[in-house]
């Protein structure tokens, strides 16, 4: 009786083990959960068909595969989870060319929303050479704004701060500096009592909405840098003056038209087609 008792245990331990290994060996081949880039959770109303100049082209599952104009080029390549290799790579790879500008190439890896969580960026200046390497982390909030940026490992760290689903503060810390004073964002004037919605869930970072992302800032018209403010910003008031913006909208209160006029008198014309 004993001697059956000991054979069955063996026979127990011996199939569990071999199950363990099974539902390992499954597990192990099983493809992980892919970040999926999809506009539409930031567009909800639909792409606009350009941006500044720059017509938008997508691929059948609606993802901007290009940004062109006639002075430059906006090239998003997804990776397939198929063709990834064991080794982290990035799950898009941007690369931005054109008239007088030196190539950048951004290795995009994305959170389980499809946001930006780390990009590497790379510019190319002297015979298609790298020559500089940039880092950028990114947080976002429950509501998949974009909350904080660190670029170059800290040395520069970004803050847009959210009230109501609006940016009403951004804060910027240099080598571990705090600026003075931050940028104050408002959305009503003497010519508008009332917030504009921001229908066409638009988001210029570097523009109407203070950043150091560059060519980066592209990436949010992918779908990638979280979603939009809820209205559109009218003004900029940091210690260094005072940026306005004055928009233009259609019988659909989509914008088609955005003047900006920073605090030194620079203006520049922005359009938008849908």
């Amino acid at each position: 009786m004993k001697k059956n008792l000991t054979m069955s245990f063996l026979v127990v331990a011996v199939m569990g083990t071999i199950l363990t290994v099974l539902s390992c060996s499954k597990g192990d081949n099983e493809p992980e959960t892919v970040a999926v880039v999809n506009p539409q959770k930031v567009f909800m109303s639909g792409l606009p068909k350009s941006v500044a100049g720059m017509t938008i082209q997508t691929n059948e599952k609606g993802q901007i595969i290009s940004m062109k104009s006639a002075d430059k080029n906006i090239i998003f390549k997804y990776t397939e989870a198929v063709t990834r290799s064991i080794a982290p790579s990035p799950d898009v790879i941007m690369t931005v060319t054109g008239r007088d500008i030196n190539k950048v190439v951004c290795n995009l890896y994305l959170n389980k929303d499809g946001y930006v969580l780390k990009c590497d960026k790379i510019d190319y200046y002297y015979e298609d050479r790298p020559e500089t390497n940039h880092m950028y982390n990114f947080s976002y909030d429950r509501d998949g704004h974009l909350v904080e940026a660190t670029i170059k490992g800290g040395e520069e760290v970004w803050s847009w701060i959210y009230e109501n689903g609006d940016i009403t503060r951004v804060e910027r810390t240099d080598h571990g500096e705090k600026d003075d004073e931050p940028w104050k964002l408002y959305y009503t004037s003497a010519s508008h009592l009332s917030p504009i919605v921001n229908k066409g869930y638009l988001m210029l970072f570097n523009e109407n909405i203070p950043a150091d992302l560059n060519e980066l800032s592209f990436a949010y018209f992918a779908g990638m840098l979280g979603t939009s403010t809820k209205h559109l910003s009218l003004r900029v008031v940091t210690g260094g003056g005072e940026s306005n913006f004055s928009w233009t909208l259609n019988e659909s209160r989509y914008p088609t038209s955005l003047k900006f006029i920073n605090h030194r008198g620079r203006t520049e014309n922005y359009s938008f087609v849908w």
